[in-house]
C-alpha cells in the first residue's frame, strides 16, 4: 500500500509600490532659485551652482541647468548642485534652471551675470618700474622718447616721475684668486665712486665672495665705515660667482626703496652650488637693478656674456664688458649718471596679466640715453 502525502505550499508575494505624487498632490506651484558665488555679480572660473527648490520640492523629478542656452547638466535628486567652469571668460552669462515635476510640468528661472568691464580688472594692476636716464630732460620729454609693448599690445604710460624713493646701493666684489692683479685697482675705484654726491644720503652695503659669499658691511650711510670694509681684502680661493650674485640679491630683496647692485667680477664661475636658473629667478622677482662690471671676459665666451647681460637688463640695469681696468672709472661714471637720472614709470597693462614674469619690448628714440627693464614680475 502506497501512502501519498499531499503537501501544500503557500506563496506570499510582497508588492512594493513606489509612491509617486500625482497631479492632485502637486497643486502647489513650484518655485526654484539659482545660487552661486557670483562675486560682484560676475561668473568666472570653476563654480558650484545650486538650484534650491523654495516651494514644492517633493514634486520635483529633475532639474536641468543651461549656460548660455546650452544644457550643461541634469540632476535627478536634491540637493540640485552643478559644477561648471567658466574659465577666464568674465563676460555676461545667461544661466537658466528648469525644474520638471512628476506630472511633467516645467518651472523655470533665470539670471544674467554681470559683464565685468575689463578696465575694472586692469585698474588694479598698476605696474611701476624703474627707469634710468643719463641726460637732463624734463619728465614729459623723457616720456615721449620711448614706447612699450607687452604681449604685442601697446602700453600708454600713466605717469613718469622722478624717483623719490630712498636709494640703497649694494657693492658685490669678486675676491677670488683670479682677481689678484685687478683687486686693488677695483677697490680704489669703488672708494672714489662712494664719494659721488648721489650717494651722500644713500644706504650702502658691501659684500664679497670667492669660494663662498659673505657680508662685509651692513647697510649704512656712513661711507667711512663702508670704505673700511673694503680694506685688507685679499684675492684667494676659487670663484663662486652664481653663489655671490644670489647672496647679494637675496640680501637686498627685502630692503625698502630703490635697490641697485653694482657687481665687479671676471664673469666666470667655477665652484657655485647655485645654478643659473636660480639666480635668474631671484633677480626677476627681487626688484633689484644690477649693474655688472666684468673684466677680461673673452668675446668668445658668448654664453656667459649673454647670461650676465640678461641678468642686468631684467630690472633696468646693464653690463660692462671691459678688457681690463683702464676704463673702470668711465664705467662707474656711467653708473653714477644713471643713479642721478632715476625715474619711476607707471602704466596699466593692455590685458589682464596672470602671475609670473612678463617680457616687455621697448621702441626707443635714437636720442634716448638710458635703460628700460626688459620685463617685470607679477606676484
Amino acid at each position: 500500500m502506497i501512502l501519498t502525502r499531499t503537501i501544500s505550499f503557500t506563496f506570499c508575494f510582497l508588492l512594493f509600490i513606489a509612491y509617486i505624487p500625482g497631479e492632485e498632490d502637486c497643486q502647489e506651484t513650484m518655485e526654484i532659485a539659482i545660487k552661486g558665488d557670483f562675486r560682484e555679480g560676475v561668473a568666472s572660473g570653476p563654480m558650484v551652482i545650486e538650484i534650491p527648490v523654495v516651494r514644492g520640492e517633493t514634486c520635483v523629478r529633475s532639474v536641468e541647468l543651461y549656460i548660455d542656452g546650452t544644457l550643461v547638466g541634469v540632476d535627478p535628486a536634491p540637493p540640485f548642485r552643478f559644477q561648471y567652469d567658466f574659465g577666464d571668460d568674465i563676460s555676461a552669462h545667461h544661466i537658466r534652471a528648469r525644474a520638471i515635476s512628476f506630472d511633467r510640468e516645467v518651472f523655470e528661472t533665470e539670471i544674467v551675470t554681470r559683464d565685468y568691464d575689463i578696465k575694472e580688472k586692469i585698474q588694479v594692476q598698476l605696474i611701476s618700474l624703474p627707469l634710468f636716464v643719463m641726460m637732463q630732460k624734463p619728465e614729459e620729454a623723457v616720456k615721449d622718447m620711448f614706447q612699450l609693448k607687452i604681449n604685442e599690445g601697446e602700453v600708454a604710460l600713466d605717469s613718469l616721475e622722478t624717483d623719490k624713493q630712498p636709494l640703497t646701493v649694494g657693492i658685490l666684489l669678486d675676491t677670488s684668486r683670479s682677481t689678484e692683479k685687478t683687486l686693488e685697482t677695483v677697490i680704489t675705484g669703488i672708494k672714489r665712486f662712494l664719494d659721488a654726491p648721489v650717494l651722500y644720503d644713500a644706504h650702502v652695503l658691501t659684500m664679497c665672495f670667492h669660494a663662498s659669499p659673505k657680508l662685509a658691511c651692513d647697510p649704512t650711510k656712513d661711507k667711512t665705515k663702508v670704505k673700511a670694509s673694503l680694506d685688507n681684502l685679499l684675492a684667494a680661493g676659487p670663484t663662486s660667482l652664481y653663489d655671490g650674485m644670489y647672496f647679494a640679491v637675496g640680501k637686498m630683496k627685502g630692503l625698502p626703496g630703490r635697490k641697485v647692485l653694482v657687481a665687479f667680477s671676471d664673469g666666470r664661475d667655477k665652484t657655485s652650488r647655485r645654478k643659473k636658473g636660480e639666480v635668474e629667478t631671484l633677480v626677476k622677482t627681487s626688484g633689484v637693478t644690477v649693474f655688472h662690471i666684468i673684466f677680461g671676459l673673452s668675446r668668445f665666451q658668448v654664453m656667459q656674456r649673454n647670461f650676465w647681460k640678461n641678468i642686468s637688463e631684467y630690472n633696468g640695469g646693464t653690463v660692462f664688458n671691459l678688457k681690463d681696468t683702464k676704463k673702470l672709472g668711465e664705467a662707474l661714471d656711467h653708473v653714477e649718471a644713471c643713479l642721478n637720472g632715476r625715474y619711476v614709470m607707471s602704466f596699466y597693462p593692455p590685458t589682464i596679466l596672470p602671475p609670473g614674469w612678463h617680457e616687455m619690448k621697448s621702441k626707443i628714440d635714437k636720442n634716448f640715453k638710458g635703460y628700460i627693464p626688459t620685463g617685470f614680475y607679477m606676484p
